[in-house]
């Protein structure tokens, strides 16, 4: 029998917040936070995203939101790792973008060396090996004290929930003892005129599943998890446990999804069957949700092929965090590891009218949430990646 998963700690910064107590609140006062920015890039106008305030040096934002992450989920979890004498911790960090900020500071610092003229953008002193997709997690292994133990996973959007699922296959399997898991991401302009020229951005607050959304919001975060085994912890039934996960690709076009939802719909079937779960015990559902038409009505169409009749209720947390790309199911993680600690499923903000031909609607009002529940969250990138993961609440 494989060994039980559960979270034992994680930290969350983002446009909704910094910390898990910040980021709760905003998510249960379902305000949008998104706000108009400047993206550094004179020849942009400044875009409606979800972003920190920003502070740290020489723009290598990811690397050091990252370090901080991870740093205060080992210290949260410091106790519970104390009995192992050589503890074999994993850093996996889910990101679509990695390096991109510090790539696209390299390019703007050879512009402005071997051309006239200036763009108008900052540029970095920071080594050009920063800039590679695995570059922030590299430098981040480095500070905390794990070089040689540190993996990077990129499946567009879904690259976070894939970490967290191979990070539960890890440990089950007893090849680690921690791991520590986490999704980073930061805007550049390249990947927004990327979604611009896509036509995915809404300019007004996103409003998944409803009639007349028309995009997302980009945003930015950093988000970690530490994740132990059961036979590992003092009292593991207490605590939120990571109990399935499914991941599928479709491969139906390089960034529209399969609009059947077959696809989403296999992961999610694997993760109930993963975690011995039914789809008619699932109490919550964390959609991906970016708002997009294409994205909504794909999941929609999934949710119908496998919750049936059954409606479990459902929230989104990308109205108030922004689409934060590749660490987007790990912002999920937490909203869903929070509402199971809490005992309560937030509401979801929405601007304008439900559309009455999806089979879901996330939830306008709070709604409590049994302890011991189910919770199944949903991702899915660019490529047709589909990832879903089976959460169970802890029991007091």
């Amino acid at each position: 029998m494989r060994a039980r998963v559960h979270i034992v700690a994680g930290d969350v910064l983002c446009g909704a917040g910094r910390g898990l107590d910040p980021f709760w609140h905003s998510m249960m006062r379902a305000q949008p936070l998104q706000a108009r920015h400047d993206l550094g890039d004179a020849r942009l106008a400044a875009t409606y995203v979800a972003v920190p305030e920003r502070g740290e040096p020489d723009g290598d934002f990811a690397t050091a939101w990252l370090t901080s992450v991870c740093r205060n989920a080992l210290d949260q979890a410091r106790e519970s790792i104390s009995h192992f004498a050589q503890p074999r911790i994993a850093l996996l960090v889910g990101s679509s973008l990695g390096g991109m900020t510090l790539f696209e500071a390299h390019h703007r610092t050879t512009w402005n060396a071997t051309r006239a003229g200036d763009p108008g953008m900052p540029t970095t002193q920071a080594p050009a090996w920063q800039a590679r997709y695995d570059g922030p997690t590299r430098a981040a292994a480095e500070r905390l004290g794990l070089p040689v133990s540190a993996w990077t996973l990129n499946t567009a959007c879904s690259s976070a929930a894939n970490a967290l699922g191979i990070a539960r296959r890890w440990l089950s399997h007893g090849r680690i003892d921690v791991a520590l898991v986490a999704g980073i991401d930061v805007i550049s302009p390249f990947v927004y005129a990327g979604f611009a020229s896509l036509r995915a951005i809404d300019e007004e607050p996103t409003s998944p599943f409803s009639a007349g959304r028309r995009g997302l919001n980009l945003g930015e975060a950093a988000v970690s998890l530490v994740l132990m085994r059961a036979t590992d912890l003092a009292e593991p039934t207490s605590l939120v446990e990571l109990a399935g996960f499914g991941s599928s690709c479709d491969a139906h076009h390089l960034t529209r999804p399969d609009p059947s939802g077959a696809g989403l719909a296999r992961a999610m079937h694997a993760a109930l069957a993963n975690g011995n779960a039914r789809a008619d015990q699932v109490a919550l559902l964390s959609a991906h949700a970016t708002g997009t038409p294409f994205n909504d009505s794909m999941e929609s169409a999934a949710f119908a092929q496998v919750f049936g009749n059954h409606a479990p209720a459902m929230h989104a947390a990308k109205p108030v965090a922004g689409h934060t790309l590749g660490a987007a199911g790990a912002v999920d993680a937490v909203l869903v590891w929070q509402a199971l600690v809490r005992g309560v499923i937030p509401p979801t903000f929405r601007r304008l009218a439900p559309d009455e031909t999806l089979a879901l609607q996330p939830l306008a009002k709070p709604q409590p949430l049994a302890s011991g529940s189910l919770a199944l969250s949903t991702s899915s990138g660019f490529g047709g990646s589909n990832v879903a993961l089976l959460f169970r609440g802890g029991v007091a």
